[in-house]
């Protein structure tokens, strides 16, 4: 899997919730490191401006919104 195969589905993974998901959960459904994790959700929230924020109370990572679409590439 590529980058922009996790970074697209992170996003999937993140909207399809309406809990918060931990890091530890994320780096098994997208078979990466937490390094990678991080990074993942960094380029979601600084270069797609996608709505993802860390809710230390439930500790994990979430979608404040579910306003933020992206279409897989190539995609029409």
């Amino acid at each position: 899997m590529d980058k922009f195969d996790r970074i697209y589905d992170l996003h999937q993974i993140l909207a399809g919730r309406r809990t918060p998901l931990p890091v530890d959960a994320l780096m098994e459904r997208l078979g990466c490191s937490r390094p990678s994790v991080y990074r993942l959700i960094r380029v979601l929230r600084d270069h797609l401006n996608a709505p993802i924020e860390f809710d230390r109370e439930r500790g994990g990572y979430s979608r404040w919104c579910h306003c933020v679409r992206l279409s897989p590439f190539g995609a029409q």
